[in-house]
């Protein structure tokens, strides 16, 4: 009989596993919210105030609905314009797992 060649040899090849690798949860930090400042009940002169905080570094903060500007540290600023007389800063941090903090703060503006 005659020679063909070389007997074919059957190699076997583990196929990886079908079971798909654990998603990493992202980890949220408790929600937080530190207003320095203007202080509450505060009277000032000018039209023009600087409300500045902390919060969660994940967090978003607004002052009367406008979001405030925030470094990756947590710390937060906006500027607020203020009618003459009494007005309210409410200051609010939430989170994108619907947590909720505020601050309702009292400043009077008389020029």
């Amino acid at each position: 009989m005659p020679t063909l060649g070389p007997t074919p040899t059957t190699v076997i090849v583990p196929i990886p596993s079908s079971t798909p690798a654990a998603t990493p949860v992202p980890q949220t930090l408790e929600l937080s919210l530190l207003v320095f400042s203007p202080e509450d009940n505060i009277v000032i002169e000018e039209s023009q105030l600087e409300v500045t905080g902390r919060a969660s570094p994940d967090a978003t903060v607004s002052i009367n609905g406008q979001v405030a500007d925030m470094e990756d540290s947590g710390e937060f600023s906006a500027s607020v314009s203020l009618m003459e007389g009494p007005n309210l800063l409410e200051v609010i941090a939430s989170d994108l797992a619907g947590n909720l903090l505020f601050e309702v703060l009292t400043v009077v503006y008389i020029p």
